[in-house]
């Protein structure tokens, strides 16, 4: 028997994926408003985003569909395509300021180059995302069969 997650569980899931400590640094780098303002700006920003993402959840899980063939539901096929690639766009903006963030963080440990960082951390998820790491995994891990 499956068990499904409750819309409190959800909600959380959602609530800890919107509040990261990433987001906040990135949210500074592009309005810098001091402090005070900086905060109620960022607590406003999540409350808004986890709130729309709850609700697209809600439908997700009502319908028991994915988010993107939820989509399709109120935009259609086209819409969904369109609402699909803001996704691989947005994606793909994310991993650059979290490589740029990782690169600041390691800089700050161990004082090199931040260009040599940043092209390090890129080569390592590039690495990671097209097969070696299944191939270090399987290497490390050579008694379990997948």
């Amino acid at each position: 028997m499956q068990r499904q997650t409750t819309i409190i569980e959800n909600s959380m899931i959602w609530c800890g994926a919107g509040i990261s400590i990433a987001e906040i640094l990135t949210g500074t780098y592009l309005a810098p408003l001091g402090f005070t303002k900086g905060i109620a700006v960022i607590i406003l920003g999540h409350i808004i985003g986890c709130f729309l993402l709850f609700l697209a959840g809600i439908i997700g899980g009502q319908q028991r569909l994915s988010s993107m063939n939820a989509a399709k539901i109120s935009f259609g096929q086209n819409g969904s395509k369109f609402f699909a690639l803001l996704n691989v766009l947005q994606l793909i903006g994310w991993t650059g300021i979290m490589i740029y963030d990782g690169a600041l963080a390691a800089n700050g440990v161990w004082h090199l180059n931040q260009a040599l960082w940043v092209i390090l951390i890129g080569a390592l998820i590039i690495g990671c995302s097209s097969g070696f790491g299944t191939f270090i995994t399987l290497t490390l891990r050579p008694s379990q069969h997948y």
